[in-house]
């Protein structure tokens, strides 16, 4: 089982096409986070070093951070919506 963290901005397309896509993965168990401006959340992302939405985590069972990504990554997507 993965747990996939998707942080997004309300109305954001990028960010419910990633999440339709890896709902399709039955190993995935998905949290989707609203993130909005001018929150002490998104100047932690910021910090980070993100810059774009959707921001993707997905971590093991043991909660390891496994990958990591912002905007629309099409193949990362692909990755881990076959991913088993």
């Amino acid at each position: 089982m993965y747990k996939v963290t998707i942080y997004h901005t309300k109305g954001c397309m990028k960010c419910r096409q990633t999440a339709v896509l890896l709902k399709h993965n039955p190993q995935i168990q998905l949290n989707e986070v609203l993130v909005e401006t001018g929150t002490k959340l998104i100047k932690s992302l910021q910090d980070k070093g993100y810059r774009s939405m959707p921001i993707v985590l997905v971590k093991d069972s043991q909660g390891n951070t496994l990958d990591a990504w912002s905007d629309f990554q099409v193949d990362k997507v692909a990755k881990w919506r076959n991913h088993k």
